[in-house]
């Protein structure tokens, strides 16, 4: 949970200096989510990501997110970091812009049980996606 949390300020803090020094053309932002399991009790997520424009209709963004959650006497956490490019299929300055979304990711997840004993999985993979902003 430390690293989670300190992995999140380092993403905060990188965004502030990277905006800093420009006419604040990136976007900073907190997600927020509830996620519901068929077994289990459901729970709460959040995260942090950092948009960066490329050209009018087209920006990257790098976001991180941290998920836990807890089914009988095991502990469950998912942190998944990931890089994107998207796509704004109108225009960006719209007070909703759709946008498709597709990257890489680094998939951390780790289980730990009531004994205190822990067993991770580190995986990349890919994400596809649409939106709306």
């Amino acid at each position: 949970m430390r690293r989670c949390l300190l992995m999140v300020v380092c993403v905060v803090l990188c965004a502030v200096a990277a905006t800093a020094g420009s006419d604040n053309m990136a976007d900073l932002g907190f997600r927020l989510g509830y996620q519901d399991f068929a077994e289990g009790d459901g729970s709460f997520m959040g995260g942090a990501y950092l948009r960066l424009p490329w050209r009018s209709v087209v920006m990257s963004e790098v976001s991180i997110m941290y998920h836990s959650h807890e089914s009988g006497n095991t502990d469950y956490e998912l942190i998944p970091i990931q890089l994107s490019a998207m796509i704004f299929v109108l225009r960006r300055d719209l007070d909703y812009s759709p946008y498709l979304i597709a990257g890489v990711g680094a998939y951390i997840a780790r289980q730990i049980d009531q004994d205190d004993d822990s067993d991770s999985d580190f995986d990349f993979g890919w994400h596809l996606g649409l939106g709306l902003d």
